[in-house]
């Protein structure tokens, strides 16, 4: 017996009514993307920095550039349902990560001018992620209700650790389908650093720090957060310097690998991005830690010296957030899998000390 033989509630297979369902392939129009360089591009659904970059600095940044975290594809409708269509590479996913949050697709939608809130997800089921390590192809379907015919604001989110090669929405046969309302902030806040910034261990590519930032002020968000792979690499610095934003955030204490690592790159990295954009906002923060460790502190104060270099030199668009503090409080010990990647709960705790200060500066 199966879970979805006992509750029904858990069933995660495909409930696609083909008959009254019209496809389109996501990369046209009016379907928009959000939080990525370019898409649709050389057999990728997309890539988050210039693959050329990527070809640079190593092969696994190669990868990581063709996962989907903080990508969206957003657009209006009034079907009461959304029915996808998947082709993947392959399932990306770890010990820690739910197969929903690194694969599948989430949804979010907003009607009558409200916020955004979360409808569902889709995903591989166990059948399907066999067929996927057996070598027949990564592919799943699915369709998440939205209830009824009002016209709503819908955005797509793209899995954490997959790389989707293709992907088609259907809405109902003759419902409307047109352009996305928007953001408020429409200029995104630009997030910069490892594993964590990428959102690995949560749930849901909706319930990442910077998903949550972005749905928190209603913002259009950039996650360039790269799994091992993010170190402060120069070239990464001049791109994210090119960018148009309304903040950035840099985070990517975890992916050096030694103090003396971090010391050389972190303030360099800083004054590559502030030289081309000098009243930017810049958030600095350390790694979220536990338990708090000699290293950790010796981490933190190279970046707190380069935040008080700046302060020193008369910058006051820069801020910093220690790391070590975020998980104060009640369930300290509760916030992370195996002491290093944030759990759900982690990744809101986060996302609540860095809105607090995004939410007086953004412009």
């Amino acid at each position: 017996m199966r879970i979805e033989d006992v509750d029904k509630n858990m069933y995660i297979g495909s409930n696609i009514d083909a008959e009254n369902t019209d496809f389109y392939l996501a990369t046209e129009e009016p379907f928009e993307f959000f939080g990525c360089y370019q898409y649709g591009v050389d057999g990728q659904l997309s890539h988050r920095i210039p693959p050329e970059i990527a070809e640079k600095i190593s092969p696994q940044l190669v990868w990581l550039n063709k996962t989907h975290s903080g990508v969206r594809i957003a657009f209006s409708t009034n079907s009461p349902f959304v029915s996808f269509l998947v082709e993947a590479s392959g399932f990306g996913r770890t010990v820690d990560d739910a197969l929903s949050g690194s694969a599948g697709i989430f949804v979010t939608a907003a009607e009558d001018g409200k916020e955004q809130r979360y409808i569902s997800r889709i995903s591989p089921t166990f059948e399907e992620l066999y067929k996927e390590m057996s070598g027949e192809g990564a592919k799943f379907s699915g369709t998440i209700n939205l209830g009824d015919n009002k016209n709503r604001q819908v955005i797509v989110w793209l899995p954490i650790l997959t790389d989707y090669k293709k992907l088609y929405i259907g809405v109902q046969k003759g419902a409307n389908i047109g352009a996305f309302d928007g953001y408020k902030y429409k200029t995104p806040v630009v997030f910069y650093g490892s594993s964590i910034t990428m959102g690995c261990g949560s749930s849901a590519p909706v319930n990442t720090y910077p998903a949550l930032v972005s749905r928190t002020l209603n913002t259009d968000f950039i996650n360039l957060g790269f799994s091992g792979n993010a170190k402060g690499e120069p070239e990464v610095a001049e791109y994210i310097a090119s960018l148009d934003m309304s903040a950035f955030v840099y985070d990517y204490d975890y992916n050096a690998p030694s103090v003396e690592h971090l010391e050389a790159t972190h303030e360099k990295f800083f004054k590559i991005i502030r030289e081309k954009q000098p009243n930017l906002p810049i958030i600095m923060m350390s790694r979220p830690n536990l338990p708090d460790n000699l290293e950790t502190a010796k981490r933190f104060n190279v970046i707190m010296n380069t935040f008080l270099n700046a302060k020193k030199s008369g910058d006051n668009r820069v801020w910093l957030i220690n790391g070590a503090n975020i998980f104060d409080g009640a369930y300290r010990d509760c916030c992370t899998h195996e002491n290093c990647h944030p759990n759900d709960l982690g990744y809101m705790k986060m996302a609540e000390a860095v809105s607090a200060l995004l939410k007086e500066h953004l412009r």
